[in-house]
């Protein structure tokens, strides 16, 4: 590790022009606003400081105005990040403190001056969180009302104490609770008032009962109006409030912990007061509301934080929940899909977990409940139908059929594909029909993608419904067999089922999906270059194939 060296740091410094000294571990660096206020930035200094981003704070106890301005944090931290990122150099270190020490003094300035505030538009639901009550935990949006104001109705999880999912109604409280909680325990209750801000708050951020009531007020008396009244029906208990807030580029969600209002009066009777005076006035409108970290869990802030906002109201028909098919359940609600039925009439064992979605303490329950319940916890927005039967019996239903936008086969099974194929050209399975198996070790995989009527089994399979285009010419070899020879399974690993899916996904979203009057064959190809070590004899079609590649055609 590279020394700190204080010498040099304060040369730097000095050289440009700040009055800098350096106590024990601490360096100190004064400086004058543009009001005039003196200010001591401080920066903490180790051994490994250099390798950290430089960040200057200030006592926000001599400074108390200010911790509310855009970018300074409650413990009057100043956040420089977006400057200073691509600053911080090991070898330039004390450059970078010098740069780092005028953004934060520039920060300050543009503060006072009024200039930045705007820029609470991108950071008040995170500057919101520097200060929250950590322990009353969060309050995690599920769901959003329409109207401006109203009540949601939250639920408690069970694993996580003070964590409070709200959404529209009891019973969807519930189940969000129930499914991060993976349904262990009773689910706990509770009302909150939820309004819908019209106005851009005020810096600094109310603090007090009183302070926020009169930022609600400019609103509208009618969001004021509801405040009011659900603070009478809470007489004597906390509450919740949530608040929608507008900013420069839309909107962040802010909540609080309401203190229990007391003695609340009524009425224009001789000696008291209405109920928004009352708020105001006495003791309870000075008392501070306790903030709370909000989460929005809603799936479209979900994927357009971490993708690229696509989401999907389809319903899909998942059969076969086995080590292809939990990793494809996986991977579609991770493309922003929702809404799954998964089918599965085998049981996860302790054999199956080294390449399933689900690990051991799945293990002994029907693999269709077992990932609808890992879907669930890992997103509360999915919503999976479970279904631990045979798939037959569902395809030989039309009306069950008519309910999904798309069916996926993933049992590996010639039979029950030959059933889909046959529902489809019935007419029973009007949706796209997409067939998927993986060869031994991963060397190919295939998928078929039947949008329109096609009797594949006669045109690329042969009577034993093998699939004649097959890479691997001796699968028989590598067929491997359950303790008591209670079926044959192909051996591959989770990487690389994992792997094939996510390059027909991207295919299928961005071309297949599109073309409804098309069935395809898309063809891919593992690690072709291990297959002779492996005694995997491949079609001369792929022998020169590169690893991991892809081939994709018309079939009908």
């Amino acid at each position: 590790m590279v020394a700190l060296d204080k010498r040099k740091l304060l040369a730097t410094l000095r050289e440009r022009g700040f009055d800098v000294l350096i106590e024990g571990n601490e360096l100190k660096l004064p400086c004058t606003l543009v009001n005039g206020e003196t200010v001591e930035l401080k920066l903490g200094l180790s051994s490994g400081s250099r390798y950290h981003l430089p960040e200057f704070s200030f006592d926000v106890t001599k400074h108390p105005a200010l911790s509310g301005l855009p970018h300074v944090g409650p413990s009057g931290i100043v956040c420089t990040f977006d400057q200073a990122s691509n600053t911080v150099h090991p070898d330039r270190w004390e450059e970078a403190v010098a740069e780092i020490a005028c953004q934060a003094i520039e920060v300050l300035n543009d503060g006072v001056k009024g200039v930045n505030a705007e820029d609470y538009g991108d950071e008040l639901q995170a500057y919101w969180a520097l200060d929250a009550n950590r322990s009353v935990s969060t309050v995690v949006i599920c769901d959003e009302p329409e109207p401006d104001f109203g009540t949601m109705v939250g639920a408690y999880d069970n694993l996580r104490p003070g964590h409070v999912f709200l959404a529209l109604s009891e019973k969807a409280a519930k189940e969000y609770a129930c499914k991060v909680s993976g349904g262990k325990g009773p689910v706990d209750t509770v009302f909150c008032l939820y309004l819908r801000l019209r106005e851009q708050l005020t810096f600094p951020l109310p603090r007090t009962v009183a302070q926020w009531r009169d930022e609600i007020a400019k609103s509208g008396t009618d969001l004021a109006d509801s405040y009011d009244a659900f603070a009478l029906a809470c007489e004597k208990k906390a509450f919740i409030v949530v608040c929608s807030v507008p900013t420069a580029r839309g909107r962040a969600l802010l909540s609080f912990s309401n203190p229990a209002p007391k003695l609340m009066v009524k009425g224009f009777r001789p000696g008291h007061v209405p109920i928004e005076y009352a708020l105001v006035r006495n003791d309870f409108g000075g008392k501070d509301v306790s903030r709370r970290i909000t989460e929005d869990l809603r799936q479209e802030r979900l994927f357009s934080r971490g993708g690229d906002g696509g989401v999907s109201d389809a319903s899909c028909l998942l059969i076969g929940c086995g080590s292809l098919g939990s990793h494809l359940a996986r991977a579609l609600c991770d493309s922003g899909y929702g809404n799954l039925t998964l089918v599965d009439n085998d049981v996860l064992g302790v054999g199956n977990i080294a390449r399933h979605a689900c690990g051991f303490e799945s293990v002994g329950l029907a693999k269709a409940k077992a990932l609808k319940t890992a879907l669930e916890r890992s997103n509360p927005n999915v919503t999976c139908a479970a279904r631990d039967e045979d798939a037959n019996v569902m395809l030989g239903n039309p009306l069950a059929l008519d309910l999904f936008n798309v069916v996926f086969v993933t049992a590996a099974d010639a039979p029950l594909e030959l059933h889909a194929v046959r529902a489809k050209d019935r007419g029973d399975l009007e949706c796209p029909l997409i067939l998927m198996w993986l060869e031994p070790y991963g060397l190919a995989g295939h998928v078929l993608v039947l949008n329109k009527p096609q009797d594949v089994f006669r045109d690329i399979f042969d009577d034993e419904l093998s699939f004649r285009n097959r890479v691997v010419l001796n699968p028989g070899d590598f067929y491997e067999r359950e303790a008591g020879c209670q079926s044959t399974y192909v051996p591959y690993s989770g990487a690389d089922a994992q792997k094939f899916i996510f390059d027909f996904l991207a295919r299928w979203r961005t071309v297949l999906s599109r073309r409804k009057d098309r069935n395809y064959h898309f063809a891919w190809l593992g690690a072709l270059s291990s297959a002779e070590g492996l005694g995997a004899l491949i079609s001369g079609e792929y022998r020169d194939c590169d690893d991991y590649s892809c081939r994709l055609e018309r079939i009908d």
